[in-house]
């Protein structure tokens, strides 16, 4: 009844509602939901009834817990019941949310009254371990033919595996090296009490019981101890990801209930998607050069390494593996770290796109300057283009006139005239026809532009030896120049259509996006003349 991933009552109520299904397909899971739920009340029932009085004191709290979470399930079954008669939306994802709501709790109040039976029973209180010692008595007891002992080795077997692959996976670090050391021990006692299964020699069953025990101990005092080294030897940039990471500590050490730090999760979300979308709208607006491209890319995957990490945390709450609360906690802390050096980087590097380098010292000087301020060398930007306007167009995502900030670069005369020319044609201030001269200018001169370009011809050999790498660097830069000025021009082609797209149906989104195209075009063409510019004085050496 209660499913760990995707409930498929909720998928049917969303096809439901959503999409308009019928909802026969829904009554069918809901009368199967209703039998299955009857059969786990006997199964719990019986499972209580036949533990001992001492432990049956000990879980008595859990075991009401579980009949209550069933409830929760149960109403909303009904509720849903109820919509098949009066057909009102409203019940039937009133019904759903029941659902969902109990097949969490149904999930967990049922691992808490295994847990916490096995933990009564003893002889230790690490209930995985007592659920193997319970099947090792049963082998004692000549009980062979149970297949129960060999399944449930094999179980932990698959499970040590994958938590030594996750925790592989982490940083290095001190605690890693720690755990991956305990979950190779617990790997050798474990793989003694396969070969028991396998041989049927006595002595592999006694030291493997042995082992595993101290083993399943070890892992119990150890993750929370590098919990909580992780959260006092490793504090990140990020306060919600350090709240994160104290809560899986004290869930981990059983000090706190799962509730708090599934909202310190949901919180941590909201923050991914919201700083997800903020970088994505920045990286948009830059210049798209090789090294915005490369710093872009790793603050991408430094987004994926947190995606990977929260995925690590929710899957704890399916499977309730501590060593995962472990993993994700590391995860967090080097994507944290990853996304705070990647983005301050990219963020460095676009403000310089944005800038005027100066040739002969490699300062970045602001646009507005017509000398370096470092060297006082004079621009070659300033001394080619002169002061730049800050005009830029108003209507789509361009900053307003005067706006500062890293839209900014020096404006073209021609890409002046255009926008002036969008902003009147939006406010009827000249004609479509008007307009359309203007279009038929600017498609003129970016066509005389692109197919004008010469490549520099230099000979490298005749380059005095100190200044070879430079030129090299200064060729190599040139070559992106002419990818960027091809793609430049794409972009004023593919703006102008726009434009003329808005002269057909009026629609000025069609001005928006063209004008935000165009002003791409216009940046990788400022790109280009940076790049290209150092390179004329080394032209016919």
């Amino acid at each position: 009844m209660a499913q760990q991933d995707r409930n498929p009552i909720l998928e049917a109520i969303v096809k439901v509602v959503e999409h308009g299904e019928s909802p026969a397909a829904l009554q069918e899971l809901v009368s199967r939901a209703r039998a299955e739920m009857a059969v786990l009340r006997q199964e719990v029932q019986s499972n209580f009834d036949g533990l001992d009085a001492h432990v049956q004191s000990a879980c008595a709290n859990d075991f009401e817990q579980v009949n209550l979470s069933l409830n929760v399930y149960e109403d909303g079954l009904v509720l849903i019941e109820l919509f098949f008669q009066d057909n009102n939306i409203n019940t039937l994802t009133r019904g759903g949310e029941s659902v969902r709501r109990g097949n969490h709790l149904v999930n967990e109040m049922l691992l808490n009254f295994r847990n916490n039976a096995l933990a009564a029973m003893g002889p230790t209180n690490i209930p995985d371990y007592n659920l193997l010692h319970s099947h090792y008595l049963r082998v004692q007891r000549g009980e062979a033919r149970d297949r129960g002992f060999a399944n449930l080795v094999d179980r932990f077997w698959n499970q040590c595996g994958i938590a030594g692959e996750e925790v592989f996976g982490q940083p290095p670090s001190e605690v890693r090296d720690t755990l991956l050391a305990l979950y190779r021990r617990h790997f050798e006692a474990l793989k003694l009490l396969k070969k028991y299964v396998e041989e049927g020699r006595e002595e592999l069953l006694e030291k493997g019981m042995v082992d595993v025990r101290e083993t399943f101990t070890e892992l119990r005092d150890t993750l929370p101890q590098m919990q909580m080294k992780l959260r006092s030897g490793v504090p990140t940039r990020m306060p919600v990801v350090n709240f994160v990471i104290n809560m899986a500590v004290e869930v981990a050490g059983g000090r706190m209930g799962d509730k708090v730090l599934q909202d310190a999760l949901e919180q941590l979300r909201d923050l991914y998607n919201s700083m997800n979308r903020q970088f994505e709208s920045v990286a948009r607006g830059h210049i798209d050069s090789v090294l915005i491209s490369e710093e872009a890319q790793k603050v991408r995957a430094a987004f994926e390494e947190m995606s990977t990490a929260i995925g690590y945390l929710d899957r704890y709450f399916d499977e309730r593996r501590a060593e995962l609360l472990l993993a994700g906690s590391n995860a967090l802390v080097a994507a944290a770290d990853q996304l705070h050096r990647s983005y301050e980087t990219f963020q460095e590097i676009a403000d310089r796109e944005g800038k005027t380098l100066c040739v002969k010292c490699s300062h970045y000087n602001e646009k507005s300057r017509r000398t370096c301020e470092k060297c006082g060398a004079m621009l070659l930007q300033a001394a080619e283009t002169g002061v730049a306007s800050t005009f830029q167009y108003q209507v789509g995502d361009a900053p307003a006139e005067g706006a500062g900030g890293d839209g900014e670069i020096p404006m073209p005369d021609n890409v002046r005239r255009i926008f002036e020319a969008v902003n009147k044609v939006a406010e009827a201030e000249i004609s479509l026809e008007d307009f359309a001269t203007e279009i038929a200018w600017l498609e003129g001169v970016v066509e005389e532009h692109s197919h004008a370009y010469t490549r520099p011809v230099i000979n490298i050999d005749t380059v005095p030896a100190e200044k070879k790498e430079e030129v090299r660097r200064l060729m190599a830069l040139n070559l992106e120049a002419e990818r960027e000025l091809q793609e430049g021009a794409d972009s004023f082609r593919r703006g102008l259509a726009l434009y003329r797209q808005f002269i057909d149906d009026a629609n000025k989104d069609n001005l928006t996006e063209g004008t935000r195209i165009i002003w791409e075009g216009a940046r990788l063409l400022h790109s280009v003349q940076q790049k290209m510019a150092p390179l004329k004085e080394h032209v016919g050496q």
